[in-house]
């Protein structure tokens, strides 16, 4: 009786260890760094919408004016990661 269920463990054991040693591969994640572009010279116009209200005066507002980001150039910053300069144009 002992030897039977020793060979009953040994049998759903085996298979269960040898499954568990294999090793998964991880797989890479995309985090979409490549969605905004990093070219000197590219730029991107919003229109911009803005509203206000002051309810102690009685007083509201809106402003609507287009925006214009540009990446003027890429350098790198004090701890060595590359990055991009981007000037913010208003126009009147």
């Amino acid at each position: 009786m002992n030897a039977t269920r020793m060979a009953l463990f040994l049998a759903i054991a085996a298979p269960i260890g040898i499954v568990s040693c294999v090793k998964d591969e991880r797989a890479t994640i995309d985090l979409g760094g490549d969605y905004c572009p990093t070219n000197p010279g590219h730029w991107v116009e919003y229109q911009v919408d803005s509203g206000w209200l002051d309810e102690a005066n009685s007083m509201q507002g809106q402003i609507t004016y287009p925006l214009r980001e540009l990446i003027q150039n890429q350098f790198t910053d004090p701890e060595g990661r590359p990055a991009q300069r981007i000037v913010r144009q208003v126009k009147d």
